[in-house]
């Protein structure tokens, strides 16, 4: 995990944040907008999508398709820059479900 907070360049309180999702099956992430949702969602998922076996995958539910696409956007940019792990399996493994119109065009 704490490779992944160096990787995606968590600030202390986000990377002690992470280190907590291994006591707790769920994380809530909740805050006002610029806040860090979005890069703690995409460092969470890469340090567990990188560490589960093969079979075993990372889900994440969301209330909204917005809150649905960020992540999305966000590991897709990661992926892009070379930050995150190789086991991740992004994009290939990675599932966006909604409605075609609902769906960031990034997407």
């Amino acid at each position: 995990l704490n490779d992944a907070a160096r990787r995606h360049r968590l600030d202390e309180n986000a990377a002690k944040a992470l280190t907590a999702t291994i006591r707790h099956h769920v994380t809530i992430v909740h805050g006002p907008p610029g806040t860090g949702k979005t890069l703690f969602t995409v460092a969470t998922m890469d340090a567990w999508a990188s560490s589960l076996p093969a079979k075993q995958s990372v889900d994440l539910t969301v209330g909204s398709n917005t809150a649905a696409d960020q992540p999305a956007i966000g590991l897709g940019i990661a992926h892009e820059e070379n930050r995150l792990a190789g086991e991740t399996g992004f994009p290939n493994r990675c599932v966006r479900l909604a409605k075609d119109a609902r769906v960031a065009p990034k997407i």
